[in-house]
Formats: C-alpha cells, sequence, structure tokens
C-alpha cells in the first residue's frame, strides 16, 4: 500500500486540513480530513471537491445516513417537496444502505436516497458530516434510468461489505470499475475513489482551494 500525505495550511493560520491518498489497483482513494475546522469552511471544500469529482457525470445518486433524535433532520417533508419541485431530485427512503425495505413512521433512523443533477445548492441541503462511522455514498450517473434505486442498493450492498471489512480489499475493484467514482463522507473525512489518471487535476484544485 502506497500512501503518501501533503499538509496545507491557510495563510491566516487556520487549522490545518490533512490530504492524503492511497493507491488501489488503477484507483486512487482521496481522503481529506476536516475534524476541527470550521464547519462552513469544511462544508465549501468538501462541496467544491464533489462538485470536480463527479464533473463528468450529468446525474447523481446519494444514500445520506439520518438520524432525526441527533436533529438531522428537522422538517424532512418541507425539504424532500422542495427537492422535488424546485430541484426535480428524486427522493425515496429506505431502512438501510444495503435494503430497499422502506422504514416506518416510527422509525428515527433511516437512508434518504437521491437522485439528480449535479448540484451543490441541493447537496448543501442535504448531505450531513460526522455522527456516524458512514455518512453518506455518493456515484455518478450517466443516465437516468426507472429503476435507479434498485441499482443504487445493489453498489451498497458490495460497498458496506467493503467498508465494514467484510471483503477483501481490493474487492470494492469491480464496483469501481462500473461506477467510475465513488465519495463518502466517514466521520469527518470526505473519501473520493477517483481513476489515476485524474489524481493530479483533483490534487491540485484542492492545493489552490486550501491555500486560497
Amino acid at each position: 500500500m502506497n500512501l503518501f500525505e501533503n499538509i496545507f495550511m491557510k495563510r491566516n493560520k487556520e487549522p490545518r486540513i490533512k490530504i492524503s491518498k492511497e493507491n488501489i489497483n488503477d484507483y486512487s482513494l482521496i481522503s481529506i480530513n476536516g475534524e476541527n475546522f470550521p464547519h462552513k469552511l469544511i462544508t465549501s471544500l468538501y462541496l467544491n471537491v464533489i462538485k470536480n469529482v463527479f464533473s463528468d457525470y450529468p446525474s447523481i445518486a446519494v444514500s445520506q445516513f439520518i438520524d432525526e433524535s441527533q436533529g438531522m433532520l428537522k422538517d424532512k417533508c418541507a425539504l424532500f417537496e422542495r427537492l422535488s419541485a424546485f430541484y426535480k431530485v428524486e427522493v425515496i427512503l429506505t431502512r438501510k444502505y444495503d435494503s430497499i425495505n422502506q422504514p416506518s413512521k416510527k422509525d428515527t433512523e433511516y437512508i434518504v436516497n437521491m437522485l439528480g443533477s449535479l448540484n451543490t445548492d441541493w447537496l448543501n441541503e442535504t448531505l450531513r458530516y460526522g455522527g456516524t462511522c458512514l455518512s453518506n455514498i455518493i456515484y455518478g450517473f450517466c443516465e437516468f434510468s426507472p429503476d435507479w434505486l434498485e441499482r443504487l442498493i445493489e453498489r451498497n450492498k458490495l460497498f458496506v461489505k467493503w467498508y465494514q471489512l467484510e471483503v477483501d480489499r481490493n474487492a470494492i475493484i469491480p464496483l469501481l470499475d462500473q461506477a467510475g467514482v465513488i465519495c463518502f463522507t466517514s466521520d469527518s473525512y470526505l473519501e473520493c475513489f477517483v481513476k489515476d489518471t485524474n489524481v493530479e487535476k483533483i490534487m491540485h484544485e484542492l492545493q489552490e482551494y486550501t491555500q486560497s
């Protein structure tokens, strides 16, 4: 496993952002550690990274963990209506990342699955970071399909097994070959699987952003 780290610090001495890269076959896993960094700034950085990483995809699919008892979603009905009416985002709830079963009305923990065009506005309203080991999973979709949820759940099944170390580290490669790009947040980290050919461009953009 090849691992290197780049440490960037803003000129005004704000907390450091730690960026590391791990090679897995023809892909790289870029990790950005936003721990103890101001929430507003790290959210802006994460959204900028997601926009750049998925720039070649017309649509993205997101599976976002929600725990209502932690105040992660205060007015879900209004939010879901706005996502549908204003952003044209499709929204379907499931009990787990890897299950198509819907939550009951009493469930306070569930997954919000969304499919929409790449737009940081609706992502800013829906993405949540921290509070759980795996907060969300994001994939690029080249085209809309009526069975997008089933395809998303199938991807999540393998990803969750990989994340929970239930399969070999390289078991993620077939999913990467299919999806091309995968992003997810784990605790305070944003993690991005990208092809090695795109790493230099992304790292350069990260450096410019963190030093601006």
